[in-house]
């Protein structure tokens, strides 16, 4: 039985000596505690091996998350290992290791699929989009998108218009969000 069922086991045995306070069940209700605290130390022991993992999808979360909430600000290796307090470059090797891309391409990744969604559901222009994705640029935006998607912002558009008009289900066009 793996250690937590043990646990629960051990937990649930104090309670019912606890509760039902039969003869003798103080010194019961002690020896299932000892019980329960060597299979505490037991699981600190064995889980002593995985804390790193633990630290380091810590970190992974934390930079997705950051990235999530803030992909359309300037955001620089810095700043996500910064948030994260830790060190760009362990960040970067961790990020590449787990996620098998580097930061910047899941940032560019992540704009890419917002400029996408707002191609597709609003009515703002490619500057527009590519502003509101978190892109400085339009013409940058376009290079990302097309190596991306395979076509350029525009032709992107008209292709969504076009499934709207054969029925694929797709969200409708909505006027231009200017904020």
């Amino acid at each position: 039985m793996p250690v937590y069922g043990i646990l629960n086991t051990c937990f649930r045995e104090l309670i019912g000596e606890l509760e039902g306070r039969e003869l003798l069940y103080t010194e019961i209700a002690q020896s299932i505690f000892r019980t329960l605290i060597m299979y505490v130390f037991r699981l600190v022991d064995t889980t002593h091996d995985i804390a790193p993992y633990i630290e380091m999808n810590r970190i992974i979360d934390s930079a997705t998350a950051f990235i999530e909430r803030n992909f359309r600000k300037n955001l620089t290796l810095d700043s996500v290992a910064e948030a994260c307090f830790t060190n760009k470059y362990y960040l970067s090797h961790l990020f590449s290791q787990v996620r098998k891309m580097t930061v910047w391409d899941y940032i560019l990744e992540r704009r890419v699929e917002e400029g996408k969604r707002l191609l597709a559901e609003t009515g703002m222009t490619v500057a527009e989009a590519a502003e509101k994705s978190g892109f400085r640029d339009p013409g940058y935006f376009g290079r990302v998108f097309r190596k991306a998607t395979g076509m350029n912002p525009s032709a992107y558009r008209k292709k969504c218009r076009r499934e709207d008009h054969t029925g694929n289900a797709r969200r409708p066009v909505i006027a231009s969000e200017h904020s």
